[in-house]
This record gives structure tokens, sequence and C-alpha cells, in this order.
């Protein structure tokens, strides 16, 4: 670069494309993802908002093409003024230093589409997940937490670097030395480096899915050990109640134990009232030239023992049969 050789020429382009089409696609990427997290949190059953493999297979190929326009822009040398050295030289960028008024007219646009819009988008899609309820949807707002970190890094990252460039387009040249200039060069590089761990760090479910991707022998021997022990346990499993269940159990018992002695005292209040209030029954005497009949033991006697049948009969009857 520094005897604006051929070779370190090409080189800082490639290095300019290649900085600034990573640099809009993470911003946008980071919307893509706060847009999917609202949607499954705010609206988690409309089939509309789902995003699957398609959709989110759609929004990676808009991403990254949208990226490799913007960014090859600079490369077509047609009014656009190409990638140059900033800093101490050590790194290249769009030049926002110069005076020609299209080229900071696209300064400003880039500055517009590639931060403000997103940014926009992020904070009007998380503010709208923070008025969600919370208590239903954990897990989500979880792992929205772990974005809006992600956010906030990007934030601290790339807020320096857009303010440069805003200086740079407006003419305060004065502020901007070689040392202000590579810092926020260098700091909006490693937050995509950062990222990464950000994700992986503070989630299982993305810690889980890098081991299936970077480590596949001890996914599948973990994912094993998993079901072997579901297996296992899944019958005591089934016989346990959870917590919830039982609390459910002990007030139901509860309340049939407290029913059941209150129908009790009702039935022996009522029992205890009925005989109280109920008279004493007394059978009347019969009146002084009342003869009561006479009857004959030996009648009586003769005429039951005809009607019924000896049991030694029956019994010789049934073994002679």
């Amino acid at each position: 670069m520094y005897f604006n050789t051929e070779c370190n020429v090409a080189g800082c382009q490639v290095y300019g494309f290649v900085g600034g089409m990573t640099g809009i696609a993470s911003i946008f990427f980071l919307a893509a993802i706060a847009l999917d997290r609202y949607n499954v949190i705010s609206n988690p059953l409309d089939p509309v908002r789902k995003t699957t493999r398609l959709k989110a297979a759609i929004w990676a190929a808009l991403i990254w093409t949208y990226s490799i326009l913007f960014s090859s822009l600079p490369l077509t040398g047609h009014k656009f003024k190409p990638y140059v050295p900033e800093g101490y030289l050590t790194s290249c960028s769009f030049d926002y230093m110069t005076e020609d008024h299209f080229n900071k007219v696209f300064i400003f646009t880039f500055f517009l589409a590639s931060w403000v819009v997103p940014f926009v988008v992020i904070v009007v899609c998380y503010c709208g997940i923070c008025k969600s309820e919370k208590e239903k949807r954990k897990t989500e707002l979880r792992l929205a937490l772990v974005v809006v970190a992600v956010i906030v890094l990007w934030f601290v990252a790339w807020t320096p670097y857009a303010v440069v460039a805003l200086l740079g387009i407006t003419g305060r040249h004065g502020y901007i030395t070689p040392l202000s200039s590579m810092i926020p060069a260098v700091f909006c590089k490693t937050a995509s480096c950062i990222d990464p761990y950000v994700y992986s760090l503070s989630h299982p479910r993305l810690r889980k899915e890098l081991t299936r991707i970077f480590c596949r022998q001890r996914y599948e021997r973990e994912r094993t050990n998993t079901m072997k022990t579901v297996w296992r346990t899944e019958a005591s499993r089934s016989s346990i109640k959870g917590p919830d269940e039982v609390e459910e159990m002990t007030v139901a018992v509860k309340r049939m134990s407290k029913r059941q002695s209150f129908q009790d005292d009702e039935s022996s209040a009522s029992e205890g009232t009925v005989s109280v209030q109920l008279p004493v029954r007394h059978d009347p005497s019969p009146p002084s030239w009342y003869v009561p009949p006479k009857k004959d033991r030996s009648a009586s006697f003769k005429h039951r023992s005809n009607d019924e049948t000896p049991l030694t009969n029956i019994s010789t009857d049934y073994v002679t049969a």
C-alpha cells in the first residue's frame, strides 16, 4: 500500500469489499433474528409468521445478495470512489474523507441503509418482546436476552465507526486522526468474532447445536446416553406425579374431606332434629267393651302342617329319583 503497487491496490479492494460485505450481513442477520424472535414470542400460533427452513434460506440469500451488491459499488469505478486505506494504512474501507458530493451521498445512504434501518427494526422487535407475557415463554425470552446482548455488543462496536464516517462526510476532518479512525475499525471487526462465543456460552440449545456441528461423535454419544436414561426411567416417571399434579390432588382431597365432613354434620344435625321433633307414638288403648278373639292353636297347627312338606319325604323322593 505504501508504494501503491498493483498488488497492494487489489488487496486493498478485496479487503474493503470483504469487510463491507460481512459488516452489512452481520447487522442484517441480527435484525432477522430479532424479527424471528418477535414472531415466535408474540405470535407463537400464527403459521404465516412461523420461520421454516425455506424461509430462513430465502432470508439468508436476500441478506447476502444485498450485502454483496452494496459492497461491490465502490469496485465499479463509475462515480463511486474505490476503497482506500484508513488509520495507520493497515486496513481499507469506504472513502469517507472525500470531498466528492456524490460519494458523500453514497456514504450517508450506506449509513442509513446499513446502520439506522436495521437498528430501528431491532429496537422495535425487542420492545415488542418485552411487552409479551414473560411467565409463559421464559425459554424464548432467555434466548432473546442473549440476542439483546449481541445487539448491544454490535452497537458499541459499530457506532464509533459510524460516527467517524459521519464526521468525514460532514467535513470535520480535524476530529479524525489515524488513531481515532483505527481503533473503531479494529473494534467493529472484533465484534463479529465475539458474537459466536456469546451465543454458544449463553444458551444450552445453541451449545448443543454447536456440539452437533463441530463434535459429531460427542453429540451422538451424549444423545445415545440420554435416550438410554429416558428409556430406563420412563416407567418410573409415568408413575410419579409432578409437583403441580400432587398439589392439585392434595387440594382436591382436602375439599372432598371437608365436603364429606360437612355432609356428615348436616345429616347428624338433621337426624337429631327429626328425633326431637317427631312425637312419641303410643298405641291406642281398646275400649272397655272390646273382647279379643280366641285362637285355636290346634287348628292352626294342623293347617300349617298340611301346607308344608316334611323334610323326610323330600329327601326320600330325591334319593329314590
